[in-house]
């Protein structure tokens, strides 16, 4: 089966500092995959690199065998695209003006999904508790129905609660076929969403397996196994 993303390559250098080189791997239909590094290992650059919000690396992204840049952002959706905190617009005037820049948002999609999160779309946004932020957040990201989604931390700063309730809304609302590459500081909270781990370390992928693997071969958590692997070094 096609990859929904493929990466060959990628380098990428800020004021002549080395953040990523050749950064090389291919992400299948319906995978689950968490990026995972230290902070400041390069994550969330190479998340915006594949969106397209930095354009200036060299290497090649493929999105569904798509390498034009227009199409390559047709096909993907963030939750880094909406910065909610700064509008006093209501939630869906703000999901109906995003269903004119997105040609695969589905309006009735994201009223369902924010139902699912019992979540008002007549609230303004700058009302929005933490916790209802990244619900709408995550909302408007799977309500554009496209093969790739690309979540930067989806749940930091949540409780265990509100953490469940946005990956159960993930699961159910994914489109058939479509695959996630995601980041997030704390291992453990989406250790049970995840079907593949690769770790971001000196600047390129250093460590890439499947979730399984680590469980039940090296009989590790994702946590230990991410722990354990910057153990080697000290």
């Amino acid at each position: 089966m096609t990859p929904n993303l493929e990466l060959t390559d990628i380098a990428f250098r800020r004021h002549q500092q080395v953040i990523l080189d050749s950064v090389n791997f291919a992400v299948s239909p319906n995978q689950i995959v968490a990026l995972l590094g230290a902070n400041g290992a390069g994550k969330t650059t190479l998340l915006r690199i594949i969106a397209g919000v930095i354009p200036d690396f060299t290497g090649t992204v493929h999105v569904s065998e798509q390498t034009d840049p227009i199409a390559i952002k047709a096909a993907i959706s963030t939750n880094f695209d909406h910065d909610l905190r700064h509008s006093h617009q209501r939630l869906l005037k703000y999901a109906q003006a995003t269903r004119v820049l997105w040609p695969h948002f589905d309006l009735a999609q994201f009223e369902t999904i924010c139902e699912f999160f019992e979540l008002s779309t007549a609230k303004h946004l700058d009302e929005l508790s933490k916790g209802q932020r990244k619900q709408a957040q995550l909302a408007l990201c799977l309500a554009n129905r496209v093969p790739l989604y690309l979540l930067d931390e989806p749940f930091d700063g949540l409780d265990l609660m509100h953490q469940t309730q946005l990956q159960k809304g993930l699961l159910q609302f994914l489109p058939e076929n479509a695959s996630v590459l995601l980041t997030d500081h704390h291992v453990e909270s989406i250790a049970n969403l995840i079907d593949r781990v690769m770790i971001l370390h000196h600047h390129t992928i250093q460590a890439d397996t499947s979730a399984d693997q680590i469980r039940e071969q090296r009989g590790q958590s994702i946590s230990e196994y991410f722990q354990s692997f910057y153990q080697k070094e000290d």
